[in-house]
């Protein structure tokens, strides 16, 4: 039998340098090693990993001394709606002021920004939120307002005021006193108001928090209001509204369809 042909037989017991056989650890052993010394290990708070969103699967009223402790209700009402939300993992209970004859709550807010009735809240998807170590329902903070009209309104003002600046070259000393008055009107009044309604719209109907006036007022600056308004619409974009806001691109496609 050639060299290359020969085989060796390993020893049936390998020994180590010292003569004995050297000892292996089980997987599992190693497995739990870690995972104790990884309880044993202080890296801070856990961090929130839980869903944000779930399903309505049930409703009904309780009375507000069943709530659990500290429980973040806006108002104190004689009675409060209990929702049972599906998170796919599992199910939320979270809780809103019912509203009686003389109390405006977040429920009646919520239901007018998304336009819905009580009865449609049922396999609706809704935003979860943690507040105060509770789960509760993404609302509005005060009642809507606004219409989602005056979006258009800022892509219309900010092209048109796009426009003249891009046109100021060519016009020269042709700018009179009535062009003049109609760039004052387009850049001091039109577009501000047009910013000012929107932000108030997207403030009420989703979790942005910016300020309708100081958005106006950045917009109101002469030759800095296209990158005001720039500035608005990117704040805007991050937004998450309480209900199906379409995108700018999906918008403009089903304005083209409806045409055709």
């Amino acid at each position: 039998m050639s060299e290359r042909e020969r085989t060796v037989e390993p020893d049936s017991e390998a020994v180590g340098s010292d003569g004995e056989a050297p000892q292996f650890r089980r997987p599992d052993a190693a497995a739990e090693s870690f995972l104790e010394l990884d309880a044993e290990l202080d890296t801070g708070p856990a961090a929130e990993t839980g869903p944000d969103s779930g399903l309505v699967v049930d409703a009904g009223t309780v009375d507000p001394g069943t709530l659990p402790d500290g429980y973040p209700l806006d108002t104190v009402t004689d009675e409060v709606l209990e929702l049972t939300v599906d998170t796919g993992l599992d199910e939320r209970v979270v809780y809103l002021s019912w509203p009686d004859e003389a109390t405006d709550v977040p429920l009646v807010w919520y239901l007018d920004a998304t336009g819905i009735e009580l009865r449609e809240l049922y396999g609706r998807e809704v935003r979860l939120v943690e507040d105060a170590g509770h789960t509760t329902l993404a609302t509005p903070d005060e009642p809507p307002r606004g219409s989602r009209r005056w979006y258009w309104g800022v892509l219309g003002g900010a092209a048109l005021t796009a426009g003249w600046v891009a046109a100021l070259p060519a016009l020269g000393p042709a700018l009179g006193p009535p062009l003049g008055a109609l760039w004052a009107v387009l850049t001091l009044v039109g577009l501000p108001y047009a910013v000012y309604q929107d932000a108030w719209y997207v403030r009420t109907h989703s979790d942005w928090d910016g300020g309708p006036a100081f958005w106006a007022t950045l917009s109101a600056l002469p030759f800095l209001n296209l990158a005001s308004v720039a500035g608005y619409l990117y704040s805007r974009s991050r937004a998450t509204f309480f209900h199906f806001e379409p995108s700018l691109r999906t918008t403009v496609v089903q304005k083209i369809r409806s045409l055709l």
